[in-house]
């Protein structure tokens, strides 16, 4: 890997006030005080991978207005068109010791798993080119280096292949097939971008015009881990949300914590599943006061006021 890319990850700062959380298959002691509570939703990985967790870099936005810059987490860099850059991922805590989710290094681009997943029939059908196969390089104790390492992972060794239909510098996959059995986990890249709106998140799933059906869990069901889904059956107001998702604007934690307070309750946190056209399942995390957000980038987009309001009416049936 070139020196170029050893530099970008070196000059990522680690914060010393996040908490890294477990993601969402890992069942977590009860949390004594509210506001740790809402720190867990707000970390949301929804996928099971037990006993990881990983911590990304901060994020900027960008103006040119000196006295309308949001307050980064990590970066300072100045504001341009309001677009919010997420840096390359590096997985560190404070105390040094580094804990890692299901991750690939390919190309000089770190893919984590992805909150979105598919069955093994499906699976088959999005076998693409195969890319080369992972080697396990990467623990607790992997020294920063080791991340520039092409196909080095925390998976141990599995083949890679490109996804039919979907761009490879977002979205890769592992396929193993034994004895009968098809194993297959979509990684996706959503670090060492920059976001000016939904459609550089969610356009790449490719939700317009595949939507077969959605669903959404409660948060208590969430909670416990209770598979209780309920139907959303007008794809009518769907699709007005999924437009509006494109056009919706991204915000970092930091600078909407005041706003939505603690949404750790039945009230005003959602899980959703958006069932495509190709098997694949993609899953969501809906804040009641109009923002929902995607994976493990941490990004959370407002949608707009009127479409949301129709939308949450449903979730709240």
């Amino acid at each position: 890997m070139s020196d170029k890319i050893k530099e970008e990850i070196n000059r990522i700062q680690i914060p010393s006030d996040i908490h890294e959380r477990a993601l969402k298959g890992v069942k977590k002691a009860k949390l004594d005080m509210s506001s740790r509570r809402k720190e867990r939703l707000f970390t949301i990985v929804p996928i099971a991978i037990s006993m990881m967790i990983v911590t990304f870099g901060g994020y900027s936005y960008i103006s040119n207005q000196s006295n309308n810059q949001h307050s980064s987490l990590v970066l300072n860099t100045p504001l341009i068109n309001k677009a919010l850059k997420i840096p390359p991922a590096l997985s560190k805590n404070d105390n040094g010791q580094k804990k890692m989710i299901g991750l690939i290094v390919y190309k000089g681009k770190i893919y984590t798993q992805s909150a979105t997943k598919v069955d093994s029939i499906h699976a088959k059908k999005l076998v693409g080119e195969k890319l080369g196969s992972t080697k396990f390089g990467i623990d607790e104790w992997s020294s920063q280096d080791d991340y520039t390492d092409e196909f080095a992972s925390t998976i141990g060794e599995a083949n890679v292949y490109s996804v039919n239909g979907y761009d490879q510098n977002f979205r890769i996959m592992t396929y193993i097939e034994s004895e009968g059995a098809i194993i297959a986990e979509f990684f996706d890249c959503l670090n060492g971008i920059t976001v000016q709106n939904g459609e550089d998140v969610f356009g790449k799933l490719h939700l317009t015009g595949n939507i077969v059906n959605v669903e959404y869990r409660n948060y208590n069901d969430w909670n416990n881990s209770v598979e209780n889904y309920h139907p959303i059956n007008d794809m009518k107001i769907i699709n007005a949300v999924v437009n509006s998702m494109n056009k919706s604007k991204p915000y970092t934690q930091e600078s909407i914590e005041n706003e939505i307070g603690d949404f750790s309750n039945e009230a005003q946190f959602k899980e959703l599943f958006f069932h495509l056209t190709d098997g694949s399942i993609v899953t969501m995390s809906v804040i009641k006061d109009g923002y929902i957000s995607y994976g493990s980038s941490g990004v959370y987009f407002k949608m707009e006021k009127e479409v949301f309001g129709k939308f949450w009416q449903l979730l709240d049936m």
